[in-house]
């Protein structure tokens, strides 16, 4: 689990897919972790880092063709939880079109199965779910 400071956006927020996020704070999950050796990559990604089998779970996504189904990465149905109920929204008039103290992208409209970030409005809200769930 890594955390990122600067200035970021989500292009396509699971809330509201046409409107931009933006942010200054990102936890990343991954998938496999950044220090692995590439000839232990394959073996990592089947055992997974701990952070990604507590809080990820991958779904299926329809393929425009009908052909077969991406496989996605989003946060299981526990961490969307934690995160309604730990991370309060924003108070500021500016954010009024997108309060919300966090957000991810939708996985429906995802490519990323390696890795999903959660976007945050305050770092005091990142670093405690980053305490939370490492």
């Amino acid at each position: 689990m890594e955390y990122f400071n600067g200035d970021y956006f989500c292009s396509k927020p699971i809330d509201n897919p046409g409107a931009i996020y933006e942010c200054r704070h990102i936890i990343s999950i991954e998938n496999i972790p950044s220090n692995t050796p590439v000839e232990d990559i394959s073996k990592a990604k089947q055992v997974r880092t701990p952070e990604w089998n507590s809080c990820v779970q991958k779904i299926k996504k329809p393929a425009p063709d009908g052909g077969w189904p991406d496989i996605v990465a989003t946060l299981n149905q526990e961490t969307i939880d934690w995160l309604k109920e730990n991370v309060p929204d924003s108070t500021d008039k500016r954010r009024s079109d997108m309060p919300q103290g966090w957000m991810i992208y939708d996985p429906m409209l995802s490519i990323e199965s390696i890795s999903v970030s959660i976007f945050f409005l305050r770092q005091v809200d990142a670093m405690a779910f980053k305490l939370r769930w490492s």
